[in-house]
C-alpha cells in the first residue's frame, strides 16, 4: 500500500484517505478550520453506483496516487482560500473530487 505524500497536512491527508473508498459518491457536510479540512465530527459519506455503466478494469489508485492527482491539488487549494465555514458537497466521480458546493 502506498503511504499518501507528507507534502499534505495531517487534516488533508486524513481527507484523502476519507475519500479513497469512495468511487462514485459525494461527501457532505465538511468542516474547514484555518483553511484545514475537519473529521471529527466526520462529514457524511454517500457511495453512488450506475447500474448501466460497464464495469473499467483500470484498478483503483491507492491514497497516495490519488493524493498526487491535481484534482486533489485544486481541492486542497480550495479549502485553503475558505479558511473557515463547511463545504456543503464534494462530488466525487472515478475516485477523484470534481465539483465542490460552499456557502458564501
Amino acid at each position: 500500500m502506498q503511504q499518501v505524500p507528507t507534502s499534505l497536512t495531517p487534516g488533508q491527508r486524513k481527507l484523502v484517505e476519507f475519500i479513497h473508498p469512495v468511487n462514485y459518491g459525494r461527501i457532505e457536510g465538511l468542516v474547514v478550520q484555518n483553511g484545514q479540512p475537519v473529521l471529527d465530527p466526520p462529514p457524511r459519506r454517500l457511495f453512488q453506483e450506475k447500474f448501466s455503466a460497464k464495469k473499467l478494469a483500470e484498478p483503483k489508485p491507492s491514497s497516495g496516487e490519488l493524493a498526487a492527482k491535481p484534482q486533489v491539488a485544486q481541492l486542497m487549494e480550495r479549502l485553503s482560500s475558505l479558511s473557515d465555514g463547511t463545504v456543503v458537497s464534494i462530488e466525487i466521480q472515478n475516485g477523484l473530487p470534481f465539483l465542490a458546493s460552499w456557502e458564501g
